[in-house]
Formats: structure tokens, C-alpha cells, sequence
């Protein structure tokens, strides 16, 4: 009989150069098992330029950096990411897609950008 031949699970690398918060390390490391890179001040890391399947980044992401990214990475932000998680950014995108389709947009409450708008809010 004719043993079958595992493969072992080639593991996740998740660069970690752009990243200040040791909580995004220790859940990669210790509950996804997955390998580190991108900090060469500990000896269990490689260099930030080696291959890696995920970057985690605390900040923005420059759009050259996603050209250079291959069609198997991720990343955990996209450009232009701010228009949606901040709350300023989002409620005026909001408010100009109601403007310009206003049946389709009844679904958010009034909004007001403080301190510009104060006059309307205090109205």
C-alpha cells in the first residue's frame, strides 16, 4: 500500500515593518502562526524587502507601494480609505450622493460638519 504524502501548509508572512502596535506581532505570531517580517531589530524577523503574503500598516498606504505589490498580496488598508472611515469625510460623501440622488440616500440622519456648519446646527 502506497502511503499518501502530506503537504505541510507553507505559512503566512506578515510584514510588519509599518506597524508600532506589538498586539498586530503577537496574534500573527502566536494565534495564526504565521511568520514575521520587517523588523530587523529582532533576530526572528527578516529584512522588510523579503517576499511576504500580508502588510499590516498603521498608517496610509502610497499608491506606488500597490503597484509593486504582486496579485497575491494584501494589504489592510486601500487608498483613499479616509473618505469613508472618518466620520467628516464620509458624512460629506454622504451628503453630496443624496444631493444627486435623493430617493436613494433617505437612509442617514441629518448631519452637520462641526465647526463649519454651527450656524445650521444651532438653526
Amino acid at each position: 500500500m502506497k502511503k499518501k504524502r502530506r503537504y505541510k501548509a507553507k505559512k503566512l508572512v506578515l510584514n510588519v515593518s509599518q506597524t508600532k502596535y506589538g498586539v498586530v506581532r503577537y496574534v500573527a505570531r502566536n494565534q495564526f502562526k504565521m511568520r514575521l517580517s520587517g523588523a530587523p531589530y529582532m533576530a526572528e524577523y527578516k529584512n522588510p524587502n523579503d517576499e511576504w503574503d500580508l502588510l499590516w500598516t498603521d498608517g496610509t498606504v502610497q499608491v506606488d507601494k500597490l503597484y509593486r505589490m504582486k496579485p497575491y498580496q494584501r494589504i489592510n488598508h486601500f487608498p483613499g480609505m479616509y473618505a469613508l472611515a472618518r466620520k467628516d469625510h464620509l458624512a460629506r460623501n454622504l451628503q453630496r450622493m443624496a444631493n444627486i440622488y435623493p430617493e436613494e440616500y433617505k437612509f442617514f440622519p441629518q448631519t452637520w460638519l462641526l465647526p463649519a456648519e454651527f450656524g445650521e446646527f444651532k438653526k
